[in-house]
């Protein structure tokens, strides 16, 4: 597969999924420098270093399972902050009707905590990131060995959301012509996404 840095939005018009997080993150540690906490006198609230390292989102999938999903693809790495970067596979099959191959786009999005407010709750901010990945809809469990993993239909396909730690994944894969978005399909496929994700974030 063909490897490209970029920042040109997805094909399917979606926002890059990292930045999200990051940016309702940082909301919350303004709101809570303003609240105030036992300094009063701070503009900011004593922070920690998380120890947390941000993952590489392009070798969270393994080849062969984007191949499966999207077929031969272009990668292109977003360039993101210091706590979240953003990866897509963008199929280079014939996206008409006629083409039997799929075609589509997947896109893997990594937050992690890199500093935590020494008053507040641990894995506060990761937290947050997971339930802003998710949509909506109701997030159906995915039994991993995480603290969270969840996925959901969406219009297009399906949407996960995983969060080990300090640092939360979301996944979101939608595809012309895939056998592995068919209804019957859609939550082993999610599932597969989870647990290929997980494999290589502890690797």
């Amino acid at each position: 597969m063909d490897e490209r840095d970029g920042a040109r939005g997805a094909r399917s018009g979606r926002p890059s999924l990292a930045v999200l997080p990051s940016a309702l993150v940082v909301s919350v540690l303004l709101l809570t420098a303003c609240s105030g906490g036992k300094d009063r006198g701070s503009s900011t609230p004593p922070m920690l270093d998380t120890g947390a390292k941000l993952p590489d989102p392009c070798r969270l999938v393994g080849g062969e399972m984007v191949d499966r999903l999207v077929g031969p693809s272009t990668v292109v790495r977003e360039k993101g902050g210091k706590e979240n970067l953003d990866c897509r596979w963008e199929s280079r099959n014939d996206p008409s009707p006629k083409s039997k191959s799929p075609s589509g786009l997947l896109q893997v999005g990594a937050f992690t905590q890199s500093k935590q407010v020494k008053s507040a709750e641990k894995y506060n901010d990761a937290k947050i990131a997971y339930q802003a990945a998710q949509l909506k809809k109701p997030c159906a469990p995915v039994r991993l060995p995480v603290d969270e993993a969840c996925w959901q239909r969406d219009e297009l396909g399906l949407h996960v959301a995983v969060r080990k730690g300090y640092t939360t994944i979301t996944i979101s894969y939608s595809a012309a012509r895939s056998r592995a978005l068919d209804e019957h399909e859609r939550e082993r496929t999610a599932t597969a996404l989870a647990t290929e994700v997980l494999k290589n974030l502890s690797a």
